[in-house]
């Protein structure tokens, strides 16, 4: 769809009225607060997956690799879009 100067500018005296509204990115929105709390299980999971992998002698970009992969793989599970759903 072409974008039509109707679209994105008002002919009324309102200021903003007809304006694409902002995307609220501070912990105001729910969408934000959901969105770090499962960043957060993610990053502990992918923290107990490393710590159970230490072991005497255990190599460490190894261990890197491994938590690496696990929030790499998280993400790809969970983020696939940019919205994410409340549990």
């Amino acid at each position: 769809r072409q974008r039509k100067m109707s679209d994105t500018e008002s002919t009324g005296s309102a200021a903003g009225a007809g304006a694409p509204e902002e995307e609220v990115t501070d912990l105001s929105s729910d969408m934000v607060v959901t969105q770090y709390r499962l960043a957060g299980q993610i990053v502990d999971d992918a923290l107990a997956q490393v710590v159970a992998a230490v072991v005497d002698g255990a190599d460490v970009a190894t261990l890197c690799q491994l938590g690496d992969d696990a929030i790499l793989g998280a993400c790809a599970n969970v983020f696939k879009s940019r919205r994410v759903e409340k549990e």
